[in-house]
């Protein structure tokens, strides 16, 4: 798999030590997430001391962390043109998945009150559940598809209190128990 290499240069050598003993080296690492997580084989941070003659003075390996991959493309706007606040709309969803799923959960975080109790969607999904600002949709097959775009109407949403920009959380599940989480955008506005 992937690998990054650190290595300090200008060491002072003849400092002795140089570096303290039992002291933290800390540093810092730009990287970029892959799109899934990897194999548990290769999912793991190794970091490895090495002699200038290449004798290995010491190692240690760390478990990684898992990647939630992030759903791409996401876009969610007004159906009917743009409504008021506590009104009722539909609204249009498109998003491109990362892994295939079959389920979707859309949270309207913000603002507070937003209502699906009485949402409908078309005939050929299946609501799972809708409580408050909650809306759980079984896609049916073939779902959601790794990379194709997917769309779909959530019709007589009710608008959250106050009005403003609406924060909404939307997670994709392999199952329709919500067991196993496959893409996500959290705080998406």
């Amino acid at each position: 798999g992937p690998k990054c290499y650190l290595t300090w240069e200008k060491i002072k050598e003849g400092k002795d030590p140089a570096f303290a003993q039992k002291q933290d080296i800390r540093f810092k690492i730009a990287t970029r997430n892959p799109s899934k997580t990897p194999s548990i084989a290769a999912n793991f941070w190794l970091a490895r001391h090495i002699s200038v003659t290449a004798t290995v003075l010491g190692e240690q390996v760390a478990a990684s962390w898992v990647i939630n991959p992030q759903l791409a493309n996401v876009g969610i706007n007004f159906a009917n043109g743009y409504r008021s606040a506590e009104s009722q709309a539909n609204l249009n969803f498109v998003m491109t998945p990362v892994n295939d799923a079959c389920c979707i959960e859309i949270q309207a975080e913000y603002p507070t009150e937003f209502d699906f109790a009485q949402s409908t969607v078309f005939s050929n999904y299946d609501i799972l559940a809708q409580e408050g600002s909650r809306m759980v949709i079984n896609m049916r097959k073939p779902g959601f598809q790794q990379d194709k775009e997917l769309k779909f109407t959530v019709f007589n949403v009710r608008l959250g209190r106050g009005g403003g920009q609406t924060r909404w959380n939307i997670v994709t599940y392999l199952d329709p128990k919500l067991l196993v989480k496959r893409d996500e955008v959290l705080q998406y506005e």
